[in-house]
């Protein structure tokens, strides 16, 4: 039988324990210092929507068959300040080299998309909404890790009943969930991504992302996210899409 004062003592300094260590896990923070953009935040004073817009055009414009890096090189996308990673929607894996300075935000897209008006949609909703209900229903599960680290997780699920949206947050540490208004969207002929139809749109985005502020220490650093994606529907598949990217940071 432990006494009241031996207990005390024995108790606390686990539960001490306990909680340093799981400090470094979630929160806006990592090991390093690192911290997280909020979504009541604008990143380096550009909105959401339009570090969204920038990606999907730059995403979009990539040309077949340069959408997956060859060993040791290095895809990225540097603007204003941010460095924008991989999506994975449609790369199942992929290993990146890359060199980044030490005052680039990275900007991370865990399952994202978007709807154009090069297909007719219900007029009654906005763009963002019918990406969400046509594309990002399901059971969603991603981590970022850093350096060994978990310093970021989405688990949700979403699903359509009798026309409603019925969603399910069981973790978004770290994630930012972002409905962006309506922007310009130029797809081109040879993009790499399928089932496209090249041109000047209007379109909007759903998704989850991850921005993490500046700085990262200088050095080597290992950066790894993936997701795994169930999908409504018996035929179906689960999708599992797994990103690195080996930072040496300057």
């Amino acid at each position: 039988m432990i006494s009241h004062t031996v207990c005390i003592l024995l108790c606390f300094i686990p539960a001490i324990l306990i909680v340093s260590l799981s400090l470094p896990l979630f929160g806006n923070f990592n090991v390093y210092g690192v911290e997280f953009f909020s979504e009541d935040e604008s990143p380096f004073d550009i909105s959401y929507d339009e570090w969204i817009s920038q990606f999907w055009n730059w995403w979009i414009s990539i040309p077949t068959g340069q959408d997956i890096p060859p060993p040791d090189g290095c895809l990225i996308n540097r603007s204003d300040s941010m460095v924008m990673l991989m999506e994975t929607a449609d790369i199942q894996s992929a290993n990146n080299v890359c060199q980044i300075s030490s005052t680039d935000g990275i900007l991370i897209p865990l399952w994202a998309g978007w709807a154009d008006t090069a297909t007719p949609h219900d007029p009654n909703k906005e763009l963002s909404e019918i990406t969400r209900e046509e594309a990002n229903l399901g059971v969603i599960r991603s981590n970022v890790v850093l350096d060994g680290v978990p310093v970021a997780k989405l688990d949700i699920s979403l699903s359509l009943n009798g026309g409603e949206v019925d969603y399910n947050i069981r973790s978004l540490d770290n994630v930012t969930e972002i409905y962006t208004s309506d922007f310009d969207l130029t797809i081109p002929p040879d993009t790499h991504k399928p089932k496209q139809v090249p041109g000047d749109w209007v379109a909007g985005s759903h998704g989850w992302w991850v921005f993490m502020k500046p700085p990262l220490p200088s050095g080597e650093h290992t950066l790894q996210y993936d997701v795994r994606v169930e999908q409504p529907g018996a035929a179906a598949m689960p999708w599992f899409s797994q990103i690195t990217y080996h930072l040496n940071v300057e």
